[in-house]
């Protein structure tokens, strides 16, 4: 089935993204397969036999090494993900953040909703992770909805410095937690969402957190991995010191909102 139908961006957008399709040329998979290929596995010991995938004891084991090794040289397609990639509709775009005026070139794949009350939401992946995390939540989205009754925006971006996302400083500079929330809030922004939701999980969590606790435009968040302080109630947040090395910003703002959103 093809997804070009929920590709049709919001009409009168600020930012001006571009469809892409991702192409990693031909030399690059051969060279990544060989490099595989003759890739020296160490030779047995007891502990890379006795290896327990099930509890982590001793690592990796060497059988599961062997096997990745001939999966990938003799029965993996890159094409094949490739393409799964690729039948999403898939966007860069460049947006300049307000705190210092870096430049970000961020990749992003989206379900645009043609539905006027559709809720804008941005799905964060973790470490180490990409978009494609989230490749079964818009599979199911996409097969229970059309364009016209998707009830949501869903933006689904590759992360600041991760893969398809970069800054023309990435090489000298180092990007804060702080500082990718505040690209990727910018980042729905030009696409138009004055008001959204940020989902998360892993980095993600610690940036859908940081994002609905510095920018307004992010009314929510919800996230799968928590730090302690977001393990306690509301009134148990509002009533703390805001010292805690946990707590890099005021995050009292966010919640409040997205106790807001919940209720309402």
């Amino acid at each position: 089935m093809s997804l070009a139908a929920f590709g049709h961006l919001p009409s009168g957008i600020p930012g001006c993204p571009v469809p892409f399709s991702l192409h990693v040329p031909k030399h690059e998979v051969r060279g990544l397969t060989s490099l595989v290929q003759h890739a020296r596995i160490a030779v047995p010991s007891y502990y890379n036999t006795q290896a327990d995938p099930t509890t982590g004891t001793f690592g990796v084991s060497r059988d599961w090494l062997v096997n990745a090794q001939q999966t990938w040289t003799t029965d993996f397609s890159w094409r094949e993900h490739e393409e799964y990639h690729n039948k999403f509709p898939n966007f860069k775009i460049n947006v300049t953040v307000p705190s210092d005026g870096q430049v970000f070139e961020l990749h992003f794949a989206a379900l645009f909703s043609k539905n006027a009350s559709a809720i804008p939401i941005t799905f964060l992946h973790g470490w180490p992770g990409s978009w494609l995390e989230f490749g079964g939540v818009l599979d199911l989205l996409a097969e229970k909805y059309t364009p016209e009754t998707l009830p949501y925006h869903v933006v689904v971006p590759s992360i600041p410095d991760y893969g398809l996302s970069t800054r023309a400083e990435e090489d000298t500079k180092e990007l804060t937690m702080e500082g990718a929330s505040e690209a990727l809030n910018s980042l729905m922004v030009a696409l138009g969402f004055d008001a959204y939701v940020a989902q998360g999980g892993d980095v993600g969590s610690f940036l859908s957190q940081t994002m609905c606790g510095l920018f307004d435009e992010c009314k929510a968040f919800h996230c799968e991995f928590c730090s302690p302080l977001v393990n306690l109630c509301l009134s148990e947040i509002m009533a703390l010191t805001w010292t805690s090395k946990y707590a890099v910003f005021d995050r009292r703002p966010g919640l409040c909102r997205s106790e807001y959103f919940h209720h309402s």
